[in-house]
């Protein structure tokens, strides 16, 4: 029945947060994979690759913010047993979540410079050549040796 859409459709069920995030940690390593070809087939300025490029940094990028947000859900849960009484003795994993609720770990940050960079280095090859590459088309006669 339904895509991907959500909406109102009864038939199609919801991804979780972790379906979510496996899907895009694949996302990356197609988009890896497709900037690597274009940038070796096509070159570094070549439309395909500004557009591979955007993809994974906006990938990435996508991986960081759901990364997040998925340890934001779980700070709250842990504060909402703690203030149920479930959590009266602090474990380990509510002290650590609650000392990092709003700092961002080193490997967050080091992916987020990585996304950054692939973005913006996408958008000054496409102010730098917004039309690309200029390809020109193979002729679609072959050639006689003529001296026009």
């Amino acid at each position: 029945s339904g895509g991907g859409g959500g909406g109102g459709n009864g038939g199609s069920k919801a991804l979780s947060s972790l379906e979510r995030m496996q899907l895009n940690d694949s996302a990356v390593i197609y988009f890896e994979e497709a900037y690597r070809i274009r940038k070796v087939e096509l070159g570094e300025e070549h439309v395909y690759t500004v557009t591979s490029r955007t993809n994974l940094g906006g990938a990435i990028a996508a991986q960081v913010l759901q990364g997040e947000q998925f340890r934001q859900k779980r700070l709250r849960e842990l504060q909402e047993q703690k203030k149920e009484g479930k959590g009266d003795e602090p474990t380990t994993a509510t002290a650590t979540a609650t000392a990092t609720a709003w700092t961002p770990s080193k490997y967050t940050k080091e992916k987020w410079d990585v996304a950054e960079e692939h973005l913006r280095a996408a958008f000054r090859m496409s102010v730098n050549s917004p039309r690309g590459e200029q390809v020109v088309a193979p002729s679609s006669t072959p050639s006689s040796p003529s001296s026009s």
